[in-house]
């Protein structure tokens, strides 16, 4: 039976395109709602589960398809990268080149660039072919997004990092930075390359990048705060740790601050002008965290001092004597520290002024860690102080290079002999850390040598120019991340009717006062996931409907939005909603940003913000004889749209029935006569606009055919249109499987259309050599 169909098939060919040679080709169409059908097709049939590299190459001929009836469909160069970097087998180089060409612009996504680059430069052999693909890419391409224009020429400085050309290296890689400051990559190879140290300002406005680009990076955070306290801006550094310590105690709520943080923000406070308001705070919330503090009290002390409050100066001195009495009065060992001996030498130094008591502690503390860079440069200080030249000079000389104290020895030891030499040791000492205490120090000591320091940088300029480039105040507050990025899904409706298209946006906010970076190094990677829950006359779970990957070419602005379009109905959930028609149906969705899972398999985003939830209804077809004739009267009398939603319609109900008579019954239904369905669908069929044909065919492609239907499809094999054609041996092919052989075949051979061919070569068809 089924090698007598497939001859009934062949002999329909053979009779329509002998009576109406050369029109199939001849024939120029155009459609915009075809080529839109083609392109969903497509975009369905390589994501299905299971899809392999034949229905790769299929959705390539049904895209190629597309542009044939719609030139400016561009709408299908996501598909075309997407499906060559998913297929990296086939030779889809010259589909990826036009399609990169056509897709870069200013406000590309540029995930798809990057795959069709990547696809690209795996094809060639050599390095020298890599070279000139992404010179050519970056000169043609890199004017229209400099976003793009950045990962060319990183990868570019990458490629001629493996030659000795270094000048080309860091000339690809300057431009890369300058494209897009944000590239950690770009700048942490350029400081690979440079042999002097870079400036300290260009490493500021970097790290200050890096903050954006990451809010939640603390050690990038730290860096920043410690780089504008070595250039004594001393508010943007104070700005700088109390954001540090914010986002440490919402990194670790239950940890106290550590003293690597605390005590460069009190120094920093403290040398900031005016009042100390700040530093009474920072002070005040390092005291509540329990411990006794040497160093941090002693920076208080220094703190009341400067404001003349004696009484809160003395009051702290009266601790600290207290503390140093406790430990030398001590006999439990794990108490008597040597770190601690050598702070007590450092205060009896540098705050409070007591020769003997700043010896003894410094020996104590020598005697216990004589190995300790520090601990070393104290005692060879106290020795000085104590009139022991001779025995400070060698510890200093061979400490002075790597700690202020000892280089303020140094210079003290020699500075009624060479007071020149004391000098340039005094400001080497400034420059190693300009706003420790110690620097304050090293100034004062400048000044009775007749000199003093004269800061490399206009700070005022400076300043400004930080504000000029990121606000006032150059650090914003730290704001957790349900406080920088907010999410909503929307459908534009709570409620759907059958055959109605659902189109579901995920809107991403930046609640924010900073710009929102989205890459593979920012807070958000770009990753999104959503879940589908359907309820109501049927229970199904669809996780996992939509995964996603974005990478914006441009930072969002404070306070601004992107709309990422969702696409769900491609794939099993439009399946599911046009297999269903007569139920009625409550959709839940949930997405994440993102997404990871915990040990059980449950899903939540992987940064601290709750997923986005939409729930809406899809309305059951409430369906009755007044409506099945209307329906029917359509394909007669209606137009073009009204035939469409009928030949839709009915092939929804015939796909119901077959998914019933699989599944069992699962809520009430209104049974058609599946006769009545059928007889509809070849009528359509039928139809003299070949549109119709080709809309009523793409319908049927879910759905089982039996003999009546094949026959009907068959009909249509032997079209003038290529487009009905192209659609009539897709659909066969897809319900016939191994038994359409000898069509496909044939088609291969015969058909007058190339894209025709290409699909039957697709699907599978063997052609025969053809003689030369």
């Amino acid at each position: 039976m089924l090698n007598i169909r497939i001859i009934a098939i062949l002999l329909i060919i053979t009779t329509l395109t002998s009576v109406s040679p050369g029109q199939g080709s001849a024939k120029s169409l155009s459609s915009g709602p075809e080529a839109r059908t083609l392109y969903e097709i497509a975009r369905e049939l390589y994501k299905e589960p299971g899809s392999g590299d034949a229905e790769a190459e299929q959705a390539m001929v049904l895209l190629n398809a597309t542009l044939g009836l719609d030139e400016r469909a561009d709408y299908i160069l996501p598909e075309v990268i997407n499906i060559s970097w998913l297929y990296p087998e086939h030779n889809y180089t010259d589909a990826v080149y036009l399609a990169l060409d056509h897709y870069v612009d200013a406000s590309c996504d540029l995930e798809l660039p990057v795959k069709a680059v990547q696809y690209l430069l795996e094809k060639l052999n050599s390095r020298e072919e890599r070279e000139a693909l992404l010179t050519e890419l970056l000169t043609r391409l890199g004017r229209k997004n400099s976003y793009f224009a950045c990962d060319l020429s990183t990868q570019l400085g990458l490629l001629m990092a493996e030659t000795s050309d270094s000048n080309s290296t860091t000339y690809y890689l300057m431009q890369a930075y300058n494209a897009n400051q944000f590239s950690r990559l770009a700048f942490v190879k350029l400081l690979e390359l440079v042999e002097e140290s870079p400036d300290k300002v260009v490493i500021l406005v970097y790290l200050r990048n890096m903050m954006i680009l990451n809010p939640l990076d603390f050690e990038t955070g730290m860096s920043f705060a410690r780089a504008a306290e070595t250039l004594m801006l001393h508010s943007v550094s104070a700005a700088g740790y109390k954001y540090c310590a914010d986002l440490f105690v919402y990194l670790h709520p239950n940890m106290p601050l550590p003293r690597s943080l605390y005590l460069p923000w009190l120094q920093s406070c403290y040398n900031m002008e005016g009042n100390q308001s700040q530093f009474r705070a920072v002070i005040g919330r390092v005291r509540r965290q329990g411990s006794f503090d040497i160093l941090a009290e002693a920076i208080a002390a220094k703190s009341a001092m400067k404001i003349a409050d004696t009484a809160a100066a003395d009051n702290i001195f009266r601790r600290i004597d207290a503390e140093a009495h406790a430990i030398a009065s001590t006999t439990d060992i794990s108490l008597a520290r040597w770190d601690r001996f050598a702070e007590l030498a450092w205060y009896y130094s540098l705050v409070k002024p007591d020769e003997q008591k700043a010896l003894t502690w410094a020996t104590r503390a020598y005697d216990a860690e004589p190995n300790s860079p520090n601990v070393a440069s104290i005692f060879a200080y106290a020795l000085k102080i104590n009139d022991q030249d001779a025995l400070a000079e060698p510890i200093a000389e061979q400490m002075r290079s790597q700690n202020q104290i000892a280089a303020i020895t140094k210079a003290l030891i020699i500075g009624g002999d060479d007071a020149d030499s004391a000098i340039e040791i005094l400001k080497s000492a400034v420059e190693t850390d300009p706003a420790s205490l110690e620097a304050v120090y090293a100034k004062t000591l400048l000044l009775k040598y007749g000199s003093e320091y004269i800061e490399p940088y206009d700070l005022a300029a400076l300043a400004t120019m930080l504000e000029d480039k990121f606000g006032v105040g150059v650090v914003a507050e730290f704001l957790g991340t349900e406080k920088i990025i907010s999410t909503k899904l929307s459908a534009g409706s709570a409620d759907f009717s059958y055959g109605r298209e659902i189109s579901v946006d995920l809107i991403i906010t930046n609640t924010s006062s900073q710009r929102l970076v989205i890459s593979d190094e920012s807070l958000f990677t770009g990753n999104i996931r959503v879940d589908a829950r359907i309820t109501g006359d049927m229970n199904v779970d669809m996780p996992g409907l939509v995964f996603k990957k974005i990478r914006p070419s441009q930072p969002i602005k404070a306070g601004d939005a992107i709309s990422i379009p969702l696409e769900i109905m491609p794939g099993q959930f439009g399946k599911f909603l046009n297999e269903h028609p007569q139920a009625k149906l409550k959709i839940e969705l949930t997405a994440y940003l993102d997404p990871v899972a915990d040990i059980n398999g449950n899903i939540s985003s992987g940064i601290e913000i709750a997923p986005a939830r939409l729930a809406f209804r899809r309305r059951k077809l409430s369906l009755d004889l007044r409506y099945l004739q209307q329906r029917l009267d359509a394909i007669s009398a209606g137009h073009y749209g009204q035939k469409v939603k009928s030949a839709r319609l009915f092939a929804g109900l015939l796909g119901e029935q077959q998914s019933m008579a699989e599944s069992g019954p699962l809520y009430k239904l209104i049974y058609a006569e599946p006769a009545l369905l059928k007889s509809a669908l070849a009528r359509v069929m039928d139809e003299s606009e070949w549109s119709i044909k080709f809309q009523t065919m793409a319908a049927l492609l879910p759905l089982k055919l039996d003999y009546s239907l094949v026959e009907a499809v068959s009909e249509q094999l032997g079209n003038e249109n290529w487009p009905v054609r192209l659609m009539a041996v897709f659909t066969l092919a897809k319900s016939q499987q191994q038994n359409f052989q000898q069509v496909i075949d044939w088609t291969a051979e015969h058909d007058e259309n190339q894209i025709v061919r290409d699909m039957a070569v697709a699907l599978g068809a063997v052609r025969a050599d053809k003689p030369e």
